[in-house]
């Protein structure tokens, strides 16, 4: 269990905001009681860098860098986690109001291995937004793939087809760890709970 970015921030994080949610998770004791995922969604990227390939991460939000904010995470004994995209571009970058947001089409071995050495990640979650011209077969196997490559232990979260109970389902728990059901939650659903 832990807390994602995306619900309550969507793309307005920052590495401040990050931090400090890390620190509340420890000191209102919810790490104690298990609580113990924080994963930065959608927001984070720029545009890859033109040698390397590697995605780049917004210096003016996040100025020390993911590995820096990885490692403050993990002093706090808590698991940090990242988002990207199936497509060329995750659900953001594909929006005219922002810049282009990369996915990890094509670049999936390059990006895990990111992921797991230079930011040292704990967890992935890839959305489904986009269609990578290049996958055979189901879209997150490539990824799944190139994370398991790396020997680091990645778990893989996935927002799938969402259909298990279907032969050839990407989520039937052979291509991820956990996958979603349905779309994003708004403040509107939350009512639904409240009042009743």
């Amino acid at each position: 269990m832990g807390w994602s970015s995306w619900y309550g921030f969507t793309q307005n994080i920052n590495e401040e905001l990050i931090r400090d949610m890390a620190d509340g998770m420890v000191s209102s004791g919810l790490a104690a009681a298990g609580y113990e995922h924080i994963w930065i969604d959608d927001g984070f990227a720029l545009p890859r860098d033109n040698a390397t390939k590697k995605i780049a991460v917004d210096n003016a939000t996040f100025p020390s860098g993911l590995r820096a904010l990885s490692d403050y995470i993990h002093d706090k004994d808590l698991k940090f986690g990242v988002y990207t995209s199936k497509g060329p571009l995750t659900c953001l970058g594909g929006q005219a109001t922002q810049p282009d947001r990369p996915g990890s089409c094509g670049y999936e071995e390059i990006d895990a291995d990111t992921y797991a050495n230079d930011w040292q990640v704990d967890q992935v979650k890839d959305d489904g937004c986009g269609q990578c011209p290049l996958d055979v077969g189901t879209p997150f196997t490539t990824m799944r793939d190139a994370l398991n490559k790396t020997g680091r232990p990645i778990f893989y979260a996935i927002h799938s087809d969402g259909r298990p109970w279907e032969t050839g389902s990407d989520s039937n728990g052979s291509v991820a760890n956990s996958w979603r059901t349905g779309g994003d939650l708004y403040s509107a659903d939350y009512h639904m709970w409240l009042d009743r």
